[in-house]
């Protein structure tokens, strides 16, 4: 008697949560739907919501600073040595 009870609210259910995901999903940006739909992953946090991120007070023009870079051959001796020289001992 309890397992037909169960049975017939199963339906009912998973209608409810498939409505419930699926006004979920439509909240979201959609690069995001398409991300989910194909199992896709979300590559940047602009893609996730939609609008580039917020920054905080002072990070404006983070991009235009000056870029600090080293190239560094595939040396683990060279690496070690770059960063035995960096290291705040």
């Amino acid at each position: 008697k309890e397992a037909k009870r169960i049975r017939t609210l199963i339906p009912g259910i998973v209608r409810k949560t498939y409505r419930t995901v699926n006004g979920l999903i439509a909240q979201l940006s959609p690069c995001v739907q398409e991300c989910l739909r194909a199992g896709l992953p979300i590559q940047t946090i602009e893609d996730a919501l939609g609008t580039p991120a917020p920054r905080r007070a002072g990070l404006e023009n983070l991009e235009s600073l000056p870029q600090r870079v080293v190239a560094i051959t595939q040396d683990v001796e060279a690496l070690k040595a770059r960063i035995a020289d960096q290291a705040l001992l």
